[in-house]
C-alpha cells in the first residue's frame, strides 16, 4: 500500500510490501506521485523488484554452492567431476562470507 505525505512542498510516496525493502520518492506533482506508486506496486506484485537486502545477511555463499551442487548438477559422469570441484571450492575461505558482504562490495565499486 502506498502512503502519500506532503513534505517541504513536495509529495512524498512510501511503498511497503512484505518481503521487500521500503521504497520512497518525492515528486512536485501529486499526479506523478500516484502514477509512480501504481507502477512500483505493480512491480512488487509481479515480483519484478529485487529481494529485501536484509535477507542476504543470513545466506552464505557456501549455502548457494551446496544447493547448486545438490539440485542442479547432473548425476552422470561429468556431474561427478563437477561435484568434486564444488566440494573443493566449499573448503575455500571465500565460502564463509555472506551474500550481504558481496552485495556491499559491488555497491562500493
Amino acid at each position: 500500500m502506498a502512503t502519500f505525505q506532503k513534505h517541504r512542498g513536495k509529495h512524498q510516496v512510501r511503498i511497503r510490501r512484505k518481503g521487500h525493502a521500503s521504497i520512497s520518492k518525492s515528486f512536485h506533482r501529486l499526479s506523478d506521485a500516484k502514477e509512480w506508486a501504481t507502477m512500483m506496486e505493480r512491480q512488487a506484485d509481479r515480483a519484478e523488484l529485487g529481494p529485501d537486502r536484509k535477507v542476504l545477511k543470513d545466506i552464505k555463499l557456501a549455502d548457494v554452492v551446496r544447493r547448486y551442487r545438490d539440485e542442479a548438477l547432473p548425476s552422470d559422469k561429468v556431474g561427478k567431476v563437477e561435484t568434486i570441484m564444488m566440494n573443493a571450492f566449499l573448503r575455500h575461505p571465500i565460502c564463509k562470507k555472506t551474500l550481504e558482504d558481496y552485495d556491499r562490495e559491488f555497491l562500493s565499486i
